[in-house]
């Protein structure tokens, strides 16, 4: 069968065989190009589950791209080497620990080598045997762009409110294309004419099994992640998540949903299926037993009488 299914079954054989939970189409509804609310959905959703110290819980979004055999992906470099990260493994991953009471990310002298492990890259575009689809990878990455940012106020609300027990977990949001299509990183300091002498690609560009694509938010996806996390807290709701992040020595919680906005999700991660197990296995070795997570130094205090859950009118005066 020449179609998308049997690599969607492929990647939920691959999840189920590392034990991760579901998997499940994941929907979401946001508008279109024409302002209509519409409803969208990436191909896997699958989690990740800390059952043993509560100190990870890992969402995985996998949108899957199958592609005919000679049809390459080509990426453009990106030459910074990850010097711009302001939030180490938190840009990456998307991480969420700012509402976690028991953990928070380790510092940044533990990231792994991200240089050699993720070539980075800045813009990519499929190339099939009948020319170039400029569009193919761009409307996958923003699938999952929205799909993260759908998610991400409830993993606040699960952290907030202790759903998953206490201490609260440090929360990864990770989004990942999967495509059967060969992947292909432009070397740096090709030239346009260099590009158009090569005879054959490998001539100006290297074979990969993994990249990193850096596409930060537009204004669309921005004003999407803004209003999406401040209609799902009531004012109420927002006060008390103010507190919580006051407490942490941050700025409240308005100054966080600009953040989240601004930076969030600005990675993406494109794997070719034959590298798919690998890549989830090495995220799972990084974070899934803890190893990237330290006791936060400054625990806040369980909620009392005072202080109601998330998701809870507050007790009448």
């Amino acid at each position: 069968m020449s179609s998308g299914i049997p690599l969607e079954q492929s990647v939920v054989e691959t999840v189920r065989s590392l034990g991760l939970t579901g998997p499940t189409e994941f929907k979401y509804e946001r508008p279109n190009e024409l302002g209509v609310p519409t409803v969208f959905s990436v191909d896997v959703h699958t989690s990740h589950v800390d059952t043993h110290y509560n100190q990870v819980w890992i969402d995985f979004f996998i949108e899957c791209k199958y592609r005919h055999d000679g049809t390459n992906w080509v990426f453009t470099p990106e030459e910074d080497n990850y010097t711009n990260f302001e939030f180490g493994d938190g840009d990456l991953y998307n991480v969420l620990d700012e509402f976690s009471d028991g953990f928070e990310l380790a510092a940044f002298p533990n990231l792994p080598d991200h240089a050699s492990r993720y070539p980075l890259c800045g813009r990519g575009i499929e190339i099939l045997p009948q020319g170039p689809n400029p569009k193919s990878i761009d409307q996958a990455v923003q699938q999952l762009a929205y799909a993260v940012s759908d998610q991400t106020g409830e993993a606040i609300r699960h952290q907030a409110d202790h759903m998953l027990g206490h201490p609260s977990p440090v929360w990864l949001l990770v989004p990942i294309l999967v495509t059967t299509a060969s992947l292909w990183r432009i070397r740096p300091g090709q030239t346009l004419d260099m590009i158009r002498n090569a005879t054959d690609i490998d001539a100006v560009a290297e074979s990969q099994t993994v990249v990193v694509l850096h596409e930060p938010p537009d204004n669309l996806l921005r004003r999407f992640t803004r209003d999406k996390l401040k209609s799902q807290f009531s004012d109420e709701e927002q006060a008390l998540l103010d507190g919580q992040l006051r407490k942490i020595g941050r700025h409240g919680f308005h100054f966080f949903c600009d953040v989240r906005a601004t930076y969030f999700p600005s990675y993406c991660i494109v794997c070719h299926y034959s590298h798919l197990k690998t890549e989830l296995k090495g995220i799972l070795d990084r974070f899934g037993t803890g190893k990237a997570v330290s006791k936060r130094k400054a625990i806040r205090p369980r909620p009392n009488k005072a202080t109601q859950r998330i998701g809870h009118k507050a007790a009448s005066r």
